[in-house]
């Protein structure tokens, strides 16, 4: 042993988990290391070690490596069941400021990266087709991206390169819906079927609530697809390729990885249903599920490896990482059908109350940038 504390050698081992900002002892000398970190899900863990002649060493370590919180840049942004944009910044304001009211709003928010500027989808009249449109918070230029038919929504711009991928309901005279890229430089839009070789309707690229970019703009994960026909659960597709213009497409989770975690069979699980979002180090995706109609929200290393977690929390929806990946934020249902935003840390305890309102609806984050 080394640190200052002994010289001695090691005799044995315990580890403590953090909940609540308080270290919790679990497993021991009796239990494995990896066994014992992979039976208690994502957490930050401290280590102490003792040695034979009574000095000991305390180490700390977050399994997932997750960086803390990067330094406040730009606010959450949300919309507001009164068909406005909202901001406000999570650690200091008690309340949100409105921006700019709409005749009416489609679904999705996202940040420019590092920018200030937001893709959001929006009806410039009642009736209409929703389009997405960029709307810059300094100069208040607010002007349409894209003149695809039908409406589009859940636009997520990408940190790495000019693209912000969206989802459009009208292909094929409205008969499909396909994720579609925009080339922010080029004005070029293509539709993602047929980057990846496919003609005509194909059942697996329906979308319905997100996207969320890999923080290396090399992935694109998107919720609400099927895979193999159109009466298979909803899944999360991860698309590679993209920016390079060769798009192919993995499944996140199995059906028997889905059954195995959860115990029950996976025709009663829904992934992604309401939103998703990739952790700010690439390690972690948080997102909606489904479990027999409870909605939820899991935490799962964006690989699809390991163990999913669950929030301790039932009717929520699109959660949405902090900048640095240390919070999460999420819309929460009432039971008299009012949302509001909630935040939590990232193991979802020591919650918070970000708006808390009975007469307005708060939903639909989107934070950094």
């Amino acid at each position: 042993m080394d640190g200052g504390k002994s010289t001695g050698r090691i005799s044995e081992y315990e580890w403590a988990k953090s909940t609540n900002g308080n270290f919790v002892t679990f497993g021991g000398n009796s239990a494995s290391i990896q066994d014992t970190l992979e039976q208690s899900g994502i957490r930050e863990y401290q280590l102490t070690v003792k040695a034979n002649d009574g000095g000991s060493d305390t180490a700390f370590h977050d399994v997932l490596g997750i960086a803390p919180d990067a330094p406040y840049n730009n606010p959450l942004a949300f919309t507001g069941g009164d068909l406005a944009l909202y901001i406000m910044n999570p650690h200091t304001d008690s309340s949100p400021t409105k921006i700019r009211s709409f005749v009416n709003l489609g679904n999705g928010i996202s940040w420019e990266p590092r920018g200030k500027r937001l893709a959001l989808s929006v009806m410039e009249s009642l009736n209409q087709r929703s389009t997405i449109y960029i709307y810059d918070t300094e100069s208040r230029h607010f002007a349409p991206m894209e003149s695809l038919p039908g409406s589009s929504r859940s636009p997520a711009w990408n940190p790495k390169y000019p693209l912000v991928a969206y989802v459009n309901s009208d292909r094929y005279g409205g008969s499909q819906e396909d994720l579609v890229i925009h080339n922010l430089e080029t004005g070029e839009t293509k539709y993602l079927s047929d980057m990846a070789g496919h003609s005509g309707i194909h059942p697996d690229f329906k979308a319905e609530w997100g996207l969320s970019w890999s923080p290396d703009g090399e992935k694109l994960y998107a919720n609400g697809s099927r895979f193999g026909s159109a009466d298979a659960p909803w899944r999360i597709a991860v698309w590679s390729g993209i920016p390079s213009g060769s798009p192919t497409r993995t499944q996140l989770h199995s059906d028997a990885q889905l059954s195995t975690y959860f115990g029950t069979d996976a025709a009663n699980i829904r992934e992604g249903m309401f939103g998703l979002s990739c952790s700010p180090d690439g390690e972690l995706i948080a997102y909606s599920l489904t479990i027999s109609g409870i909605q939820k929200i899991a935490i799962a290393r964006a690989d699809g490896s390991g163990i999913v977690n669950l929030l301790p929390y039932d009717h929520v929806y699109n959660p949405c990482w902090s900048p640095g990946g240390r919070y999460l934020v999420f819309d929460t249902r009432a039971q008299d059908d009012w949302f509001n935003i909630k935040m939590t840390d990232r193991y979802g305890e020591n919650i918070k109350n970000l708006t808390e309102s009975s007469t307005n609806t708060y939903q639909d984050s989107a934070w950094g940038g």
